[in-house]
Parts: C-alpha cells; sequence; structure tokens
C-alpha cells in the first residue's frame, strides 16, 4: 500500500535540532544550510559519501506514518 495522494512541501524543516532549507530558502535566508552530506555503505561494504542540495521537502503520509 502506497502513500497518500496529497503531498505536502516545505520549504524549511526541523529536524532533531538541525533545520534544513530549500536552495530557494536559502537564497532569501541569512542562514544558509541547504548543502547536505550522506555516509552510505554500497554493496561491498565500501563507505561512500554523497554529497547534494535540497531541491524540495516533501512529506508523505502512509496509514499510521509519515515521512
Amino acid at each position: 500500500m502506497g502513500p497518500f495522494f496529497i503531498v505536502i512541501t516545505y520549504q524549511g524543516y526541523d529536524i532533531n535540532g538541525y533545520i534544513f532549507y530549500t536552495i530557494d530558502q536559502d537564497k532569501k535566508s541569512m542562514y544558509q544550510n541547504s548543502t547536505i552530506h550522506v555516509d552510505a555503505f554500497d554493496s561491498n561494504m565500501q563507505k561512500t559519501t554523497y554529497y547534494g542540495q535540497i531541491e524540495e521537502i516533501w512529506e508523505l503520509s502512509y496509514l499510521g506514518f509519515k515521512v
């Protein structure tokens, strides 16, 4: 079963005390925080770092929880 059809979008989002912004919001804000990096392991268990910028923030609602 997939998510509901309604998607909520945000220009900024607070996660565990850290506020992240989209690129568009960064242009209007005194504080910039749209760049992220994620450390992950590939199928050979080699650690790889991915870098990027937040273009959009979506909240998907499933039956009983949100992502």
